[in-house]
């Protein structure tokens, strides 16, 4: 079977370009380790090229590109590569057993989400940034940053507040102490669009167009800063031309 591979630089572009080349038949997937965010959204969208090759490819394989001296963990690090190993219907490659490297791949997966859930911030992701991933239908499909124990009921939605606090702990991981000063005073409505991002996920992202439970989903976030100066801000498109278009008009604002 034919294998897309993504080993470069992740961006919104790519992403449509695989999400075209997934459209013409089963491929199995592979993403290397080292793949580095190209400008804005680009781990996000290459996440949705791995979620949306899981879904309509299940009995397809995921082949993890590893580095010399790098292993599965640092893979999980990497936000379309946890994605593509929470959702994969297989997981191995020629070389080694499918059955161990699938054990291996979830181990490692395993240790980076209970790393979220219990708030390590800095251990979440590669870089400096935040990764935060509900992988619905296992026992993290809830979050504490996001979610509140119910006894004996589903785990309730923290409010607001919560969600203020939840957004001075990204940013402080997210920024360093200058830049952190600069945009500190934005915290209390960005907890409240995060807010609204996940309750909207939770609410909406979890059936499919026909109302069925979907077997397997991911939802979250993932944070990451850019400094890059006003005047070049159209840059965080990347080879996007919508973005940048949008990103040129406000940049007298």
């Amino acid at each position: 079977m034919h294998t897309i591979r993504i080993d470069k630089n992740a961006s919104i572009a790519a992403s449509e370009r695989f999400l075209d080349e997934i459209s013409k038949g089963p491929v199995d997937l592979a993403i290397a380790e080292q793949l580095q965010d190209a400008a804005c959204g680009g781990a996000a969208a290459i996440g949705q090229v791995a979620f949306t090759w899981a879904r309509q490819y299940p009995g397809a394989r995921f082949h993890p590109i590893l580095d010399r001296g790098h292993d599965l963990t640092d893979l999980a690090k990497r936000l379309p590569g946890l994605i593509a190993i929470m959702m994969a219907g297989r997981i191995g490659d020629e070389e080694r057993d499918e059955g161990i490297m699938r054990r291996e791949a979830y181990a490692a997966a395993r240790e980076i989400v209970t790393k979220m859930d219990g708030r390590d911030y800095r251990g979440t992701t590669k870089g400096v940034g935040v990764s935060l991933l509900c992988a619905d239908e296992t026992t993290k499909a809830y979050l504490s940053p996001f979610y509140a124990r119910a006894k004996n009921r589903r785990p309730i939605l923290r409010g607001e507040e919560e969600f203020q606090h939840l957004a001075f702990q990204i940013l402080e991981t997210s920024v360093n102490q200058r830049r952190f000063d600069d945009v500190s005073h934005l915290i209390d409505d960005l907890g409240v669009m995060i807010r609204e991002l996940i309750d909207n996920t939770d609410r909406y992202a979890r059936r499919d167009m026909a109302g069925n439970r979907l077997r397997k989903s991911v939802r979250g976030l993932y944070a990451q800063s850019h400094l890059i100066s006003p005047e070049r801000i159209n840059a965080l498109a990347g080879d996007y031309a919508p973005l940048a278009t949008y990103l040129s008009n406000i940049e007298p604002r």
